[in-house]
């Protein structure tokens, strides 16, 4: 995922990547995504900000919702390592 911010050297290019599937799912261009509320622009912004800050050696994840929660309701709190 760090080479997205290499890859991509604007922000729209980045965020038509990252939006592709919603972008053909309704058949639209960016700025028509934007203007029909189908992004979630300010998530894209940060996400994109903080690729910028990582170091090439650096992995970031984006674990899916339903895991994030399964693993916080964990009874001995600690922070879970192994997925």
């Amino acid at each position: 995922m760090a080479d997205l911010i290499t890859e991509y050297a604007d922000y729209d290019s980045f965020a038509r990547e990252w939006h592709s599937g919603t972008l053909a799912d309704y058949n639209v261009s960016l700025d028509e995504a934007r203007k029909r509320g189908l992004l979630n622009e300010q998530q894209t912004r940060k996400l994109w900000q903080l690729l910028g800050l990582l170091d090439p050696e650096e992995c970031l994840l984006q674990l899916p919702e339903w895991l994030a929660e399964k693993k916080v309701e964990s009874k001995n709190r600690t922070t879970p390592t192994i997925f």
